[in-house]
């Protein structure tokens, strides 16, 4: 039986993929979710997949139906200009006394990584080894991260194409408003579907304030 109760934030795709990958692949029980008031338009949310129907709470009150001394929490928020609002939602949470789970997958490769806290990591990823990932941050299934490599905090990866290697001479940022991307393809040129970086010393991936 489980016995580590998290709430998770949101009640759109990422927060129901989440629940999913939670339930069967995780020591963690999910026992309800959160938004913010102003999101709060049904008190109950029943992820597809599943028969359970779940509380909805304001996120602004949380701590008072439960309380960080009893649960977990976990804000796994994805999509456009999520990583500004998903630092947000980290920051609001600490700030209330919660500590965050982070996910990884059990098809995901790790060698005793060091990673942080409300991480999203999905299947076929490959974390080699000395490779250390900062906090809140979320990697799409299928990135490779090469040895010697960090990635900051507040982070949002696509899966299929990064390949980070660690003999670069430059860090590579995402900023906050998008996700790291492939390079658009230009007539004429080809571009591959897994991009590699090469570095002369090991890579910082973080996030820009603009």
């Amino acid at each position: 039986m489980k016995n580590k109760k998290v709430v998770i934030f949101g009640v759109l795709d990422t927060a129901e993929l989440a629940h999913y990958y939670l339930t069967h692949d995780s020591e963690y029980e999910v026992v309800a979710f959160t938004v913010n008031k102003e999101y709060l338009k049904n008190q109950t949310f029943s992820p597809r997949g599943t028969d359970e129907i779940y509380p909805v709470v304001e996120f602004e009150k949380l701590e008072e139906q439960y309380p960080p001394s009893d649960y977990l929490l976990f804000a796994p928020m994805t999509g456009v200009k999520m990583n500004n609002l998903r630092k947000k939602i980290y920051e609001e949470g600490k700030a209330k006394g919660y500590s965050y789970i982070s996910y990884v997958s059990s098809k995901a490769t790790v060698c005793n990584n060091k990673i942080g806290d409300n991480c999203f990591i999905l299947e076929d990823n490959t974390l080699q080894p000395f490779t250390e990932i900062g906090n809140n941050v979320v990697m799409w299934s299928g990135n490779h991260i090469g040895h010697h490599g960090k990635i900051e905090d507040h982070v949002f990866f696509y899966g299929s194409w990064p390949v980070l290697t660690s003999n670069s001479d430059s860090s590579r940022k995402t900023t906050s408003d998008a996700p790291l991307q492939p390079p658009k393809r230009r007539p004429g040129v080809d571009i591959p579907t897994i991009i590699i970086i090469n570095l002369f010393k090991p890579t910082n991936i973080k996030l820009l304030e603009i």
